[in-house]
């Protein structure tokens, strides 16, 4: 096994990315983490591929066949997806980890990803690891091709302009009003309106269940406001810092840059992170056993 100082250095020799080159990190990972299940999710920042339900259908199968009584730990860095599918991730690791489930984040995991870390038992980041809010993204069209929006933003936008066109109507239903109608379906609002709700609903399922057990929804409601109010998180891009995270009532252990573990998760995501960047991956799911690279 390379060291784990000289990431760069040595990633750069490594030009057979193969999971042989990331299984001892696995190992040394797992060691520190007293013989749990270590489990990694890396999902490109640069590719369109969502967090989606066939993800949780692999995750399953790999802890189907390991050996999952000292509790899972999930190596968790990617941008995002379907909340429902997070939530099944969820119910997957705990299930099959007897209820002790950890993530570690190494750099990002925002929006859907998240909320995966919302509902474990606890949340390991160094003071550079970044959590984001977790206000849905959906699939739209802005005439460059098909983007991520917030569904705040779009709905935002919708009552703006609703609100001037009725304010500029002459008693009748004005031009704008009508092209408003035309171009945004009312109906559409009205369902972005309940995948807002649903995550929110869904990030405090997961904390009453977990982490905030001793807490009423209403207390979960008012201590995750930095990662469901927009007023606060202002952009669905904004970070959330170990400190932010802890303030939120969130159980985080803070994992310490020089230690080793920390060397040996490091050393892990370079390697992950450099086949979903910088190749035809998209994503990768696996354990010091398994391996799953999704193009």
């Amino acid at each position: 096994m390379t060291e784990f100082n000289n990431t760069f250095k040595n990633l750069f020799k490594e030009t057979n990315q193969n999971h042989d080159i990331r299984k001892p990190y696995f190992e040394a990972i797992r060691s520190l983490r007293e013989k749990r299940t270590i489990l990694s999710l890396f999902i490109s920042f640069r590719k369109f591929s969502p967090l989606e339900q066939s993800d949780a259908d692999i995750l399953e199968e790999i802890l189907a066949n390991e050996d999952n009584t000292k509790g899972i730990s999930l190596i968790l860095d990617a941008p995002g997806g379907n909340g429902l599918a997070a939530e099944r991730i969820i119910r997957i690791c705990k299930s099959y980890s007897g209820k002790d489930f950890e993530v570690i984040v190494p750099d990002k995991a925002k929006s859907a990803a998240t909320m995966i870390c919302l509902g474990a038992d606890k949340i390991l980041m160094s003071k550079s690891s970044e959590l984001g809010p977790i206000d849905p993204q959906v699939a739209y069209d802005i005439g460059q091709g098909t983007s991520w929006i917030a569904a705040h933003d779009i709905v935002s936008a919708y009552e703006e302009l609703f609100a001037r066109a009725v304010r500029f109507s002459d008693g009748g239903i004005s031009t704008l009003l009508q092209q408003l109608r035309e171009e945004i379906d009312a109906v559409k609002i009205k369902d972005l309106k309940s995948l807002i709700k649903l995550s929110e609903d869904m990030a405090i399922n997961s904390l009453s269940n977990g982490m905030m057990h001793k807490a009423s929804r209403n207390e979960i409601r008012n201590r995750i406001k930095p990662f469901t109010d927009p007023e606060l998180t202002l952009s669905h891009d904004s970070g959330i810092d170990i400190e932010l995270a802890k303030n939120s009532s969130l159980n985080v252990e803070e994992i310490d840059l020089n230690s080793p573990l920390w060397a040996a998760v490091k050393g892990l995501y370079m390697r992950s992170q450099y086949l979903v960047n910088s190749t035809d991956v998209a994503k990768i799911i696996e354990t010091a056993n398994d391996s799953y690279i999704l193009r």
